[in-house]
């Protein structure tokens, strides 16, 4: 009797023995676990962190155009972008004053008979809204207050003929504008297997172009059809009709400078070293302001 209670003590100290070792493995199996867990977090942070760096890397200020400074980031804009007020406010302007954009501004990727065609037919844009002014009804008081005529008085129509121009100068901008297309395809250049993607991105290009040449000749006879008929049914104020639609062209192609100035202002303040990294909003603000 008293082997056999010896024999059930040791088998029970060699079940606590067995499971006390099995305990021990599970823990050591959760630590290792853990531990590879956390490894491998490490490492997925160490590889963002070295792939952050390589972005900054590959962002060599001297290879960047305007085009590329004033599409950054604002983190990457408050590191890298150095550039002074005036020439900001410049390369803004070389790609959103239509007379710059059309004329002087040479070594951008859009194309030259594209941006001739855009600016043609915003001028007959102008010239058709400001003859939707000149009703029956309204026409011998044109006539009568044609000596004196204010600025004043034009203003509501001015700013109707500019936002209908600018309406259509965003619809035009959105099919003629090639440049962004091209800035598309340097940025994927090195990454592997991008054929498709680029194609793609060249069969949409190609595709917004022929739907622009299209509305373009479609606007440019009906602008033509309308514009004839008016001057020659209403022969007597085609003078006052050639000078309103002057007047509106022209504050077209002045408006820009004082909406691209006002967000050039909350770009530089956003980017200086007072605000540096602190005042995103500011320039988020300035990308929101020019809605057209």
């Amino acid at each position: 009797m008293i082997r056999i209670a010896d024999n059930k003590s040791n088998d029970i100290l060699i079940n606590k023995n067995s499971s006390e070792m099995v305990l021990k493995k599970k823990e050591k199996m959760d630590y290792e676990k853990i531990s590879k867990s956390n490894n491998t977090d490490m490492d997925v942070k160490k590889e963002k962190k070295q792939d952050k760096k390589e972005d900054l890397e590959i962002l060599d200020p001297d290879l960047l155009d305007n085009y590329e400074f004033n599409n950054l980031e604002y983190e990457q804009a408050s590191e890298y972008d150095r550039r002074s007020f005036c020439r900001t406010y410049i390369s803004v302007l070389m790609r959103e004053e239509l007379v710059l954009f059309t004329f002087f501004s040479c070594k951008d990727y859009n194309l030259l008979y594209v941006k001739i065609a855009r600016f043609f037919i915003l001028a007959c844009t102008s010239m058709a809204f400001n003859a939707l002014f000149f009703f029956h009804k309204t026409m011998y008081k044109k006539q009568d207050i044609e000596e004196n005529w204010t600025f004043v008085q034009k203003l509501p129509q001015l700013l109707f003929v500019l936002v209908a121009n600018h309406i259509i100068e965003v619809y035009l901008c959105y099919l003629s504008m090639t440049d962004s297309a091209i800035y598309k395809i340097k940025s994927i250049a090195k990454k592997p297997n991008n054929g498709k993607e680029v194609i793609d991105i060249i069969d949409c290009m190609k595709t917004k172009l022929i739907i622009f040449f299209i509305s373009t000749f479609i606007l440019f006879l009906c602008f033509w059809y309308f514009i004839s008929a008016f001057c020659a049914v209403y022969k007597n104020t085609q003078k006052i009709f050639i000078r309103d639609s002057a007047l509106s062209f022209a504050t077209s192609l002045i408006d820009p400078f004082l909406i691209f100035g006002l967000t050039t202002i909350l770009r530089r303040i956003s980017l200086s070293m007072c605000c540096r990294k602190k005042a995103g909003c500011l320039y988020k603000l300035s990308d929101l302001i020019p809605i057209f």
